[in-house]
């Protein structure tokens, strides 16, 4: 029996620069069973057992080594794709395309604004020419009035390397997703992408009072445009006339709500954010959240007037920060904050106005001599109220700190010391590095020795007491003076002290019981 049309599709063997006959990147998103990969000159999506009808295979193969004459593969290419409209199935008169790379789980890929390239008439090619990639990225494609396209993990091959089917653990484990496409330069993997038109993502902004925000800021904000709200606004750089695709892509996408408080954004990927800036207040919500036709309703801005306090002492003349990381949530604080810097006056008191309501981060800003960097240290957290001030107390005397050791019969030559967090090891640590020094400068500093504990002495129980310990993450060191006179490490904790309202409190923190090395033997 000659084979239909329809056994035909299910054949599924085509070269590299062929285009398979409904989209495999659709495939790949709906049947999980399905792997696409591309090794040498041969591209393969597997669906089942192979064809049975020979007579087909060698017709199909006979068809592509003559269209294998014809085509011209880039040579630094990897990956090739056909872009074209999923309606009229017209290639896409003009796209750009860029890598994204370093997944990560909060917001996402990476994008390399750098690598943005413009295409025509349909045809892509990864790297363009004269370029290298990456040797594992995805790319974004966006066209003018359709939702931008983002492709499976795609994997450069080099040498003599195999390819290895999605999900499988190997040389593309750090990919997320189960689909990976494979190439190697001059033989690349291929696919069809199918742009969708935009209808865009409508919706209506109202005020905490029940009237249209009309001229409310809304903002899109992903890795590599991210957003920063600045005196109850959303600043947007300027650009100009002849500003560069990459400099136009980089600024968020942003619109302004009509009278009537109406908006509508163009599609965005996830995980991306959204934020809502007017002067009656302020909203933020994942891409996700913000449903077509949906109205959203601003909370209040909230302010926070504090007063920094050395333990009892005023901080006079320090400049302190804030980073409010909005009701949206700990996943988008780095593509989306509020950052502003204010300076404390002679009693020590502090002003924000046109805070996002919601978890915002603290701290007092030290710039080390000798170095252009700063540092934010120590730090608090503080729950901004909507629509009222919330007061704050950073710093001040703090509460106590108790706890109890255990694994030991004397406890006589064993000591405690309590210090900030310190900053992550890295190859710098040390004088070089300007983190480490304010770090250290921090320490010494009378502001610091009021975060400073030492030579905390230890009860015949195990038991421990350490008075006035203010609101920081702590590291907590247990250490054993031996008999020739040289100090071990033999515990260790981490806590956070959280923020005290009015700055102190005579309730204690309790730790839990800290296991200690045995003593070893003499």
């Amino acid at each position: 029996m000659a084979p239909t049309n329809r056994m035909r599709r299910l054949l599924w063997i085509a070269r590299s620069h062929e285009r398979v006959p409904w989209p495999s990147c659709f495939l790949m998103l709906m049947v999980p069973l399905l792997t696409w990969s591309a090794l040498a000159t041969t591209a393969h999506l597997v669906a089942g057992e192979p064809p049975a009808d020979e007579a087909v295979v060698a017709e199909r193969q006979a068809s592509d080594k003559k269209e294998e004459k014809a085509a011209k593969v880039p040579k630094n290419a990897f990956f090739t794709a056909l872009v074209v409209d999923a309606a009229t199935g017209e290639p896409i008169p003009e796209f750009i395309a860029l890598a994204g790379t370093s997944h990560m789980d909060d917001i996402g890929w990476q994008w390399q604004s750098h690598t943005i390239h413009a295409f025509a008439h349909g045809k892509l090619q990864w790297p363009p020419p004269g370029r290298r990639g990456y040797r594992e990225q995805v790319l974004r494609v966006e066209a003018e009035g359709y939702k931008p396209f983002l492709t499976p993990p795609i994997k450069q091959l080099s040498g003599e390397e195999a390819p290895l089917h999605g999900g499988t653990p190997g040389g593309a484990r750090d990919l997320p997703g189960p689909y990976v496409i494979y190439g190697r330069p001059g033989q690349p993997g291929t696919l069809d992408i199918r742009l969708e038109r935009d209808p865009g993502v409508a919706g209506r902004v109202m005020t905490p009072a029940g009237e249209p925000a009309a001229g409310a800021q809304i903002a899109v904000a992903t890795a590599a445009r991210t957003v920063r709200i600045k005196d109850g606004n959303i600043p947007l750089r300027p650009l100009e006339p002849d500003a560069s695709r990459r400099d136009r892509w980089r600024r968020p996408l942003s619109v302004t709500a009509d009278g009537q408080g109406r908006f509508k954004l163009p599609t965005e990927i996830s995980p991306a954010a959204v934020a809502i800036a007017h002067p009656a207040g302020f909203a933020a919500m994942s891409f996700e959240d913000l449903l077509d036709g949906s109205e959203v309703i601003l909370e209040p801005w909230g302010e926070i007037e504090g007063r920094l306090m050395w333990g009892d002492v005023p901080g006079v003349g320090e400049t302190i920060d804030i980073g409010a990381r909005t009701r949206v949530g700990r996943q988008f604080h780095l593509i989306l904050s509020m950052h502003e810097s204010v300076e404390t006056d002679a009693q020590g008191r502090f002003h924000f106005r046109k805070v996002p309501p919601g978890l915002a981060q603290v701290s007092r800003v030290m710039r080390p001599a000798g170095t252009d960097g700063a540092s934010y240290r120590p730090i608090q957290f503080v729950e901004v109220n909507a629509g009222k001030p919330t007061p704050l107390v950073f710093g001040g005397k703090g509460r106590p700190v108790i706890g109890k050791l255990s694994g030991r019969d004397n406890w006589k030559q064993v000591r405690i010391r309590l210090a900030p967090n310190a900053p992550p090891m890295g190859f710098m640590s040390g004088a070089k590095d300007p983190t480490w020094a304010a770090y250290g400068q921090f320490l010494k500093s009378p502001a610091g020795k009021n975060y400073v504990k030492s030579d905390i002495a230890v009860m015949r129980d195990g038991s421990f007491h350490i008075n006035d310990v203010p609101p920081e993450t702590y590291q907590l060191f247990v250490d054993e003076t031996r008999e020739d006179g040289k100090t071990a490490r033999i515990g260790y904790s981490r806590f956070t002290i959280k923020t005290i309202p009015g700055g102190e409190s005579d309730e204690p923190f309790e730790l839990e019981t800290i296991e200690v090395r045995p003593r070893a033997d003499p």
